[in-house]
């Protein structure tokens, strides 16, 4: 899809010599034009199932995807809702196989090929995939991330215990490097970051466009400097995380910290931005320590390639209100920070101050969203995205007595598993993807054509009665897999079109 391109075309000639008369006069230089791309890393806090202030948490997502203008999204915490924002967003998805369930990748650009269609010998680490898109006939390499969340190392860097997420005994930090390296070792993040890089390995080398980002769970070593040491309750902590040591040294590049090199002035916190939501409120902590810990980090990136002639960084953001307003520094230092991050959203002003109410965001972490431009061939012919997911066509609504029917088509189902249960789930489109809905069924065989759902009187009352969250009925496909509910597909039926075949009851 031509989307998002500057006017101008860029000229790129090869010179074979000045001789008249040697053919390579005559070639033709190659035209390119200017791309740009808005990508956004988004933790969506348990499949934006949390409806704070009576308000649809998944509509209010869209409207902040839409108002980012996102051409890629990287998602974690995706399992149940990458299907649902596709579809309402317009865009091609990605989640990988069912190894695979928190992470889920949305492009406006077709998918040309993925990296986990199938499960793999002796990998279980889970957490990230990867896809190839055609961005305007140019290859562009893409990987999300929600890595490991077990020893998380920050909380004891800080006095804290990153497994048991109680307070060491008398709130002694850790600092030695030996150790954190060894602490940090027992997570799956390092191995999780290897898998990724290996795969990328033979992209990296090439130089083609590549884009990381995600929920690390992890801190980097370019915010606990010796500038940051006696910030955040980082307690003289000088330390150099492992996961993003790896990827830096693989030749990818922390996007935040290019445009914004000073942890001081721009922290970039992303989690926890909620006093509410810090790990760190418990008893243990105001026993051992005397009161709570400023666990206050960024935890969310994305990474690029190398900076090539061709590649550029345009701009950076946080979206979402300030960390400092819900989460205010437990011993008053939060007065003393510069606070100079930039923020853009819905509820950000035109002078760059949010003013987000009290849980008008929707998730316990704040996004991150760039803005690149590359260099693209001129007049690319439009490529096919690959599809691996199950789809439902051929939509018709219909009357039975007091029930509402749907008939339907539910095909390509490519990664079915024999072994695996799987539910056909009719919801409203805000419902809880954590859930098996307002009524379900479980799938016997796998689906290859006409099916009929019957919807009764109750489903459809439900429906009116919770209007203020739901735009329609919502047909899902479901399985749950390790406490996670992974939506392989889905379908909505609007208020409306069901209005037109039947008064719903109230």
């Amino acid at each position: 899809m031509k989307t998002h391109t500057l006017a101008g075309l860029v000229l790129v000639t090869t010179l074979m010599g000045c001789n008249n008369d040697d053919d390579s006069s005559n070639v033709k230089p190659k035209e390119t034009e200017i791309t740009k791309l808005n990508i956004v890393t988004a933790n969506l806090w348990l499949s934006l199932s949390q409806n704070f202030n009576h308000k649809s948490a998944f509509h209010r997502a869209i409207e902040e995807f839409k108002y980012a203008n996102a051409d890629i999204l990287l998602l974690s915490e995706a399992s149940g809702i990458s299907a649902r924002l596709a579809e309402a967003l317009g865009m091609y998805y990605w989640q990988g196989d069912d190894s695979h369930t928190t992470t889920g990748i949305l492009s406006k650009y077709p998918i040309k090929s993925v990296f986990n269609d199938k499960p793999e010998a002796n990998y279980d680490q889970s957490g990230n995939i990867g896809a190839v898109l055609d961005v305007n006939g140019r290859d562009v390499v893409v990987w999300a991330n929600h890595l490991d969340y077990t020893h998380y190392i920050t909380y004891d860097a800080r006095g804290g215990n990153g497994v048991s997420w109680q307070a060491h005994t008398g709130c002694l930090p850790i600092s030695d490097t030996a150790q954190l390296d060894a602490m940090n070792a027992q997570s799956k993040r390092p191995a999780q970051t290897q898998y990724m890089l290996d795969k990328l390995a033979p992209y990296i080398a090439d130089g083609t466009p590549i884009f990381i980002g995600g929920d690390f769970n992890e801190a980097s070593g370019l915010d606990w400097t010796a500038d940051t040491a006696n910030m955040f309750d980082h307690k003289g902590t000088i330390y150099d995380f492992s996961t993003h040591k790896m990827i830096r040294e693989a030749g990818l590049i922390d996007s935040y910290r290019a445009l914004f090199p000073n942890p001081v002035s721009h922290p970039g916190i992303t989690w926890p931005f909620h006093i509410k939501d810090s790990w760190t409120q418990g008893a243990s902590y105001s026993r051992e320590c005397g009161r709570t810990l400023d666990d206050r980090d960024r935890i969310d990136y994305i990474y690029h390639s190398v900076n090539h002639s061709d590649l550029k960084l345009l701009d950076a953001s946080i979206i979402g209100p300030r960390p400092n307003t819900y989460f205010k520094g437990p011993h008053g230092e939060d007065d003393t920070y510069q606070w100079s991050d930039p923020h853009s959203g819905i509820m950000v002003n035109t002078e760059g101050t949010p003013f987000y109410g009290e849980r008008d965001f929707v998730s316990d972490h704040l996004w991150y969203k760039t803005t690149y431009q590359i260099e693209t061939p001129k007049d690319s012919t439009a490529t096919t995205s690959l599809n691996l997911n199950p789809e439902f066509s051929n939509i018709s609504l219909r009357n039975d007595g007091s029930d509402l029917a749907i008939d339907f088509t539910l095909s390509n189902f490519q990664l079915w598993q024999e072994n695996r249960t799987y539910r056909l789930v009719v919801s409203g489109d805000s419902t809880s993807s954590r859930t098996n809905g307002w009524q379900s069924e479980v799938l016997t065989s796998k689906p290859n054509g006409k099916m009929t759902v019957i919807v009764p009187p109750s489903v459809l009352t439900k429906l009116k009665i919770e209007a203020p969250l739901h735009k329609g009925l919502q047909l899902r496909i479901k399985s749950a897999i390790g406490g996670w509910h992974k939506q392989y597909a889905v379908k909505t039926i609007s208020t409306e079109e069901i209005e037109k075949v039947m008064t719903i009851p109230s």
